[in-house]
């Protein structure tokens, strides 16, 4: 009997490889069959003649909530495991009184959800088509260990086929594109050294110097003529324009972070004086003895910590979840922790000790950090480790399955304060909604809570008067007389997601009449992509990044997304809201799913629901989930948001002082 065989390919490459065997006669079509990582090979890989499947078509039938509930469950137990010398991760990652895993935490789960998500996928798979043997391309070692994993389970050979990729470049061109990604990070060291003579730090006790956390990234258009930072606009706008706030007056020093070389253009491009590039602190730091001595004997610790846990069984068995062995199937990801100069616990502790030299310059009073918990994580722990408060502000959407707000007790009070997770001192947030979910699912202390509303609402106050969708369709070149339908984009984790939801909304859109869709770019997405797309599909829309997004939900009559902010944006403004489901479960907002919003979780379901909207027969329904949506998700829009945040922000200075 001829063995069934299962060929795993993930790129194009490996494709070719394939297409070269079968012409050559190795393989016999009539027991072979395809899995393919991505949709995107799929259609070429039909010309081979060889049955395939997708894993976007499997894994869509997997509700993975559960799942990620659990793995956040397991995150909050191994860090605290004792395995080497009595010590858990967390004691053994100790960096000057602070654990370096806090910031590492995050990324781990990101690790450990992508295999978790492949190896389950994978399974399923494996149960229903049962092969009995499986080849793989890619040399990668964590695909090879996924399967390893799997291998006992199911009882199939494992076969390796190593490809080379063809038509290299040469070295040179290797190192030219090298030196062009280090081009916008010396552009904005160069541009940090000017700026930083310029900078002045007060002195006066009555004047209080700030310090701003702000990521290029979402640098954007606020409104009409205007320009800024998304998250944190309003604040900054109305600490540096008036004088005096009570009896206070502000020096805002804000340090801005380019996450990306895309990121790092715009910031070159878009922010000027008084923005201090953080690539510019960074590149001192190489340049001070003292800091350095202090990194490379934290350094050669972490390397001596890295060479015992790689052995050490007590560590892989804590890792284990599900019968999964995370450990030998992320081990390349923790050494690079380990060993790696940056994103990892030796770049942390740069950052922290940056951060340090920062406050201690310029003789800040207090910071104010963006995505506290992540990026800016290192600033909150430096604040925390100087006696400088810190205030964090809500940027995104908060849910039950966050990482970055999923914290367990034991994450906070296992080690009498000094390696526990430390959280700003305060954290402003959009609603009392978000403020029980950081009580019930962070363990956050109540009274480090406020409710201050979005601050980026108050621009809607100002403007709302002034929003027309006759200036905003001349200026888009559309027709106002036709209804407008804006798909709200933004950063997925799952790439496939994407092309199937633009897929199913143009497919839906092609059967209506009178109606333009508008693709509303989040300020760190690829227009090229979605230009793309929309090529692949034969379909003419307006893809924009600049445009007023206030302005284009108040001229829209229906907006569509998959889990971007916008959605809470658009019931803000009384607008119908789709979310559209259709691969992972982004069920980030559960209290108003098919109450305050429409989730679509099926391709032939939407075009349906579109109608039903189009034609104010989901009327009824959208008047009462307006109400419910106001009802904690966030407060009225009254032009004062801004004013309460700087409102708690005295609040915290004052009791600062009083502490001291």
């Amino acid at each position: 009997m001829v063995e069934s065989v299962c060929f795993f390919v993930k790129n194009i490459d490996e494709l070719k490889v394939l297409q070269q065997m079968v012409v050559s006669g190795k393989i016999n079509k009539k027991y072979t069959f395809i899995f393919f990582w991505n949709d995107s090979l799929k259609e070429l890989g039909n010309k081979l003649g060889i049955k395939s499947y997708i894993f976007q078509d499997i894994e869509k039938k997997i509700d993975f909530v559960p799942i990620k509930e659990k793995l956040l469950n397991h995150l909050s137990l191994f860090p605290h495991k004792k395995i080497l010398e009595n010590k858990s991760l967390i004691e053994l990652l100790e960096y000057e009184g602070q654990s370096l895993w806090w910031f590492v935490r995050q990324g781990i789960f990101g690790h450990f959800m992508d295999v978790v998500r492949q190896i389950v996928v994978i399974d399923l798979f494996l149960k229903q088509k049962k092969p009995k043997k499986i080849i793989i391309f890619n040399d990668d070692y964590q695909i090879y260990q996924s399967f390893l994993n799997l291998k006992k389970k199911h009882k199939f050979s494992l076969e390796m086929v190593s490809h080379t990729a063809k038509n290299q470049k040469p070295a040179i061109w290797k190192s030219t594109k090298k030196s062009l990604e280090l081009l916008p990070r010396a552009i904005r060291v160069s541009q940090g050294f000017f700026r930083d003579l310029r900078t002045r730090k007060n002195k006066n006790g009555t004047i209080k110097n700030i310090l701003f956390f702000t990521q290029a990234h979402v640098w954007t258009t606020l409104s009409e003529g205007l320009k800024g930072d998304t998250n944190s606009y309003t604040i900054m706008h109305q600490m540096i324009n008036e004088k005096k706030l009570g009896k206070t007056t502000y020096n805002i020093i804000p340090i801005d972070i380019g996450i990306n070389n895309k990121a790092c253009w715009k910031g070159i491009k878009e922010k000027k004086f008084p923005f201090l590039p953080y690539e510019y602190f960074i590149f001192r730091s190489f340049f001070n003895f003292k800091l350095r001595k202090k990194l490379y004997i934290q350094n050669k610790k972490l390397i001596y910590i890295w060479s015992r846990l790689k052995t050490n069984q007590a560590f892989k068995n804590s890792t284990k979840f599900e019968q999964i062995d995370l450990f030998n199937i992320c081990k390349i990801t923790f050494q690079g922790y380990f060993l790696d100069n940056f994103g990892s616990f030796i770049g942390a502790a740069r950052n922290i000790e940056i951060s340090k030299i920062i406050l201690k310059k310029y003789l800040i009073d207090a910071s104010i950090c963006i995505d506290e918990n992540g990026s800016s994580r290192f600033l909150v722990f430096a604040s925390n480790k100087t006696g400088v408060p810190s205030i964090g502000l809500q940027h995104g959407i908060i849910h039950p399955y966050h990482v970055s707000y999923h914290y367990s007790k034991s994450d906070f009070d296992s080690y009498g304060g000094g390696l526990d997770c430390i959280f700003a001192d305060r954290t402003a947030v959009f609603g009392s909604h978000f403020k029980k979910l950081l009580s019930e699912y962070g363990n956050y202390p109540a009274s480090s809570i406020a409710v201050t509303g979005q601050p980026r609402t108050d621009i809607i106050f100002e403007n709302e008067k002034k929003y027309s969708k006759k200036l905003l369709c001349k200026k888009l070149g559309i027709n106002p007389q036709k209804s407008i339908i804006v798909f709200a984009s933004g950063p997925l984790k799952n790439v496939a997601e994407m092309p199937t939801a633009l897929s199913a909304i143009v497919n839906s859109i092609k059967k209506l009449e009178n109606v333009q869709f508008v693709i509303k770019l989040h300020p760190n997405d690829n227009w090229e992509f979605y230009s793309n797309e929309m090529k692949k599909l034969n379909f003419k829309c307006v893809i924009t990044k600049t445009t007023d997004l206030y302005n284009l939900l108040f001229s829209s009559s229906l907006v569509i997304s998959v889990n971007s902010t916008v959605i809470l944006d658009a019931l803000l403004l009384k607008k119908p809201v789709i979310q559209l489901n259709l691969l992972e479960s982004y069920d980030v907002f559960s209290n108003l799913k098919n109450r305050a919003f429409i989730q679509v979780r099926k391709k032939e379901e939407l075009v349906k629901e579109i109608k039903k909207i189009l034609n104010n027969k989901r009327k009824i329904f959208f008047k009462k989930s307006s109400e419910l949506f106001r009802c904690g998700y966030y407060m009225p829009i009254d032009g004062k948001a801004t004013q309460r945040f700087i409102n708690v922000f005295e609040d915290v200075l004052k009791d600062n002082k009083k502490q001291k």
